[in-house]
């Protein structure tokens, strides 16, 4: 009864995907809000729902939005861990970064597979893949700044390496295949994401150093450490500042260009709709003119036919009379 319930609740998710892939494999990718960090047992839920959709999911830039999708909620949640109070929850967090960063990992491994597909798909996966990278980085700066000092070091290496993988995964996509627009809004997410990876690798060898010197002359450097954080700490802030008002800037000038393209758009289907009529105009026309070229052949041959039996008519009299 357990196997038979089993098999039932996952054709219904199998159904469901297969609709969902057909239905929306063109449209929006839809991030879940997430409000509240779930329990142990609703991530255990979620898990399973998200390798359930990846399973029954075989278009490779569906698939590829999915891992996206499922990497920037893994991201919400970690940032809802990193307010708890709880030791055990925030503990939590570094795990929701790293599976986000093995979710972007895999987008990377299948790139050869999705790139394939059409441009506009290409794009949209590019420029989602961008603003994940830029979220998420606002998401680190919270993390590092929020947790305690027990596990800001192990969030400062997960930031490293998703920033290596951002490297390698934007170094790859093809701008070719790019409008204008994403090219350079991918260029200046690639920008801050050089710029994050050099402060984060300065930082951590300017403390390394300083742990270093204890080490050889037994010397007292908390407080540098303290201070060198307290530098790094004001720079988080910046960061987020200027990454608020770039955001912004970003999405409207985005906003700008998908109006032009819908403007564009209703302008072409306008004429299509016009040049449409005109090409029914004429064909009336012409439909017009063949009819009134048969009504008049129709008459003609009316005339000849009339004439004809006129002749014959008058003969038949002749030949009598003379009789």
């Amino acid at each position: 009864m357990v196997c038979l319930i089993s098999i039932m609740f996952v054709g219904s998710l199998a159904l469901a995907q297969t609709d969902e892939g057909t239905t929306d494999a063109t449209g929006p990718v839809i991030i879940e809000e997430i409000e509240e960090a779930p329990s142990t047992l609703g991530l255990f839920w979620r898990g399973i729902r998200e390798q359930l959709s990846l399973m029954f999911t075989f278009d490779p830039a569906e698939k590829a939005e999915k891992y996206v999708k499922f990497a920037e909620e893994r991201m919400m949640i970690a940032e809802q861990m990193a307010v708890s109070t709880e030791a055990r929850v925030q503990e939590r967090a570094e795990k929701m970064v790293t599976k986000a960063n093995k979710y972007m990992e895999k987008v990377e491994a299948t790139r050869e597979k999705w790139e394939t597909k059409s441009a506009e798909r290409y794009q949209r996966l590019a420029e989602n893949i961008a603003d994940h990278e830029l979220n998420r980085e606002r998401i680190m700066n919270n993390l590092e700044e929020g947790l305690p000092e027990q596990n800001r070091e192990r969030v400062q290496e997960l930031r490293e390496e998703g920033l290596e993988g951002s490297r390698r995964l934007f170094n790859a996509i093809d701008n070719e295949k790019l409008s204008e627009e994403i090219q350079v809004h991918l260029e200046q997410v690639k920008e801050r994401i050089e710029s994050q990876a050099e402060a984060i690798i300065q930082y951590r060898e300017q403390k390394m150093e300083l742990l270093q010197q204890t080490v050889a002359s037994s010397s007292d450097v908390a407080e540098e450490i303290k201070q060198l954080w307290q530098e790094r700490k004001e720079m988080l802030q910046e960061n987020q500042a200027e990454f608020q008002n770039w955001t912004e800037e970003v999405n409207q000038v985005r906003e700008q260009a998908r109006e032009q393209l819908r403007e564009q758009s209703g302008g072409l289907k306008e004429q299509n709709q016009v040049g449409q009529l005109e090409d029914e105009d004429e064909d009336e026309d012409e439909d017009e003119d063949v009819e009134d070229v048969e009504k008049v052949e129709e008459v003609e041959d009316g005339e000849e036919t009339g004439t004809g039996n006129g002749s014959g008519n008058g003969g038949a009299s002749g030949t009598g009379s003379r009789s």
